[in-house]
């Protein structure tokens, strides 16, 4: 792969790393999928009184100037949080059944900046996948980063199911997968297990910060002196930017389902409170919290985001999320 070819991202709207140079632009153009989405975003960008651009013809979209949604003047400061943590068996069928399904990117882009953080050191990994729920994020980990061992949590049994089943049917030599049903404040392991904890959009769910963190402090009990517990999940701010970004994401959301991705984002928790739960737990040795960006892409893993059926997925890694990674002591 030349090296003109490797693309890096660090905004989140991808549509013009088409123009990155003339003859990846020509081979990507062969697609008619890429093609049709990039006259969409074309005609979108000249929608001068809807869209406010940035300097630069590579620079991307970074708001709705129109605030569809009043997002402007919501006052985020305040929490609410969601009307239960965990879902009903009847629920948990609708959950699977609308969002574990081929081709969906979400989990895909932790998994790329997972291997870009950790190298290939991640495929010894022993990774336990907390608060799992389909276990798509598992499953990915195993067939695209090729890690050697992972661990479903889930509290929900028909999650940890489907969970399971699907990864089993997925293995190959010297792969293994097990299972873990309990509440994520009381997780049945012993200490010092896995090399790697892993929470993906699931923590919001929690009803308070107590609970937040005696969620955090069993992650880090569970994994081994030295290794890691990884955190992505949604945030809740008033800045600017994370306003603007989720005024994209949900103009790119079904509409019957803007409400309800709405009122997560109500309960996400803030960068400011995670950072003093995690700085409150001795077992954190150190730890970051940044804005949620796009890992490194090329050509190749650049289809396969275009081809994700669900355009607001990349916009999961923006600034309307966080990475949050602790190191145990």
């Amino acid at each position: 792969m030349n090296s003109r070819n490797l693309i890096q991202i660090n905004s989140y709207y991808y549509y013009q790393l088409l123009y990155s140079t003339e003859s990846y632009r020509k081979e990507l153009l062969h697609n008619s999928l890429i093609k049709e989405r990039l006259d969409y975003f074309n005609r979108s960008k000249n929608m001068e009184n809807n869209l406010v651009t940035t300097q630069g013809p590579l620079d991307m979209i970074q708001g709705i100037r129109g605030d569809l949604f009043g997002l402007q003047t919501l006052d985020l400061t305040a929490r609410k949080a969601e009307p239960t943590e965990m879902f009903a068996l009847d629920e948990a069928q609708i959950y699977i059944d609308g969002c574990d399904f081929p081709g969906t990117i979400d989990y895909l882009l932790l998994v790329w900046t997972l291997q870009e953080r950790f190298g290939k050191e991640l495929q010894d990994m022993h990774v336990l996948e907390a608060m799992c729920g389909p276990g798509r994020l598992g499953r990915d980990l195993l067939t695209e980063a090729g890690v050697a061992r992972v661990t479903f949590h889930d509290g929900n049994s028909q999650m940890l199911t489907h969970a399971v089943s699907k990864a089993t049917s997925i293995l190959t030599s010297g792969q293994q997968v097990d299972s873990i049903q309990s509440d994520v404040t009381r997780i049945t392991s012993s200490g010092d297990v896995f090399d790697l904890v892993l929470c993906h959009n699931s923590l919001h769910q929690l009803e308070n910060i107590g609970r937040l963190r005696q969620a955090i402090a069993e992650m880090l009990r569970v994994t081994k002196p030295g290794g890691y517990v990884v955190i992505a999940d949604y945030q809740r701010s008033n800045s600017l930017a994370f306003k603007n970004a989720l005024s994209q994401r949900l103009a790119e959301t079904r509409p019957e389902i803007v409400q309800l991705l709405l009122d997560t984002f109500l309960a996400a928790w803030s960068k400011e409170e995670f950072e003093s739960v995690i700085s409150s737990l001795e077992a954190a040795d150190e730890f970051q919290i940044e804005e949620a960006r796009l890992p490194s892409i090329t050509p190749a893993m650049f289809m396969r985001m275009i081809e994700d059926p669900v355009l607001g997925h990349v916009m999961d890694r923006s600034p309307i999320s966080q990475l949050i990674i602790i190191r145990k002591q």
